[in-house]
């Protein structure tokens, strides 16, 4: 995909009236980084030197920011937003994901670090859904017919398979991590999907629809 992004954007198509740009990406969605080029530009450093920051984060489950060390190691981009692999050294450089846009501070500390034993982001990054690492669910979702066709186009995890219904309808298998996001997904489909397995999915999707049905209930 790298290879073929930069052979189209090195393309233009051109008529006798005016030059047509070949590839158009679209950003709807995005998050601004307007003030976080500072930012940006240190975690790169980081990465580069393989050097330790001081960073003050703000995660959407705490009320307050707090500061630690990290040790950036590989810069991710998902759905239009920056995320960074970082290690933490106060937990036994446990891996973890901090999204770029609530990075309030990063200084650099002057400690040098050394790349984890094994690490790959790649490899790290495979088995989730989206951008969540957590322990992987082995899923099934039914689809309608109509979302069928759809479905078939793509590969949304490992260990992929789909079992044909007699009414038109399939059952997608795979095995994800990161049950809110894949419960979003399903949600995203409308009726044209159901979760299966396990459980704990469909009782997530449940409680979303549900929460959802009350909203707009009310006045």
């Amino acid at each position: 995909m790298d290879r073929l992004r930069a052979k189209l954007n090195a393309t233009i198509l051109h008529d006798k009236v005016r030059p047509v740009q070949s590839t158009v990406y679209t950003f709807k969605g995005s998050i601004s980084y307007e003030g976080k080029e500072d930012i940006i530009d240190l975690l790169c450093s980081c990465i580069e030197e393989r050097a330790r920051a001081a960073v003050t984060y703000r995660s959407p489950s705490s009320a307050e920011d707090k500061t630690y060390d990290i040790e950036p190691l590989t810069l991710v981009d998902h759905g239009n937003a920056l995320y960074v692999i970082v290690a933490i050294p106060k937990h036994n450089r446990n891996i973890r994901i901090l999204a770029v846009d609530r990075i309030k501070k990063l200084v650099k500390t002057g400690e040098v670090f050394e790349i984890p034993d094994g690490f790959d982001p790649h490899a790290y990054l495979t088995p989730s859904f989206g951008i969540t690492v957590e322990e992987p669910l082995n899923v099934q979702i039914r689809f309608t017919a109509e979302a069928a066709f759809y479905i078939r186009e793509r590969v949304w995890g490992q260990n992929q398979s789909i079992q044909e219904c007699k009414d038109g309808s399939i059952i997608l298998s795979f095995s994800a991590s990161g049950i809110k996001e894949i419960a979003a997904w399903i949600l995203s489909w409308g009726k044209g999907a159901r979760a299966l397995e396990p459980e704990a999915l469909v009782e997530r999707v449940r409680e979303e629809l549900a929460g959802a049905a009350a909203g707009y209930g009310e006045g």
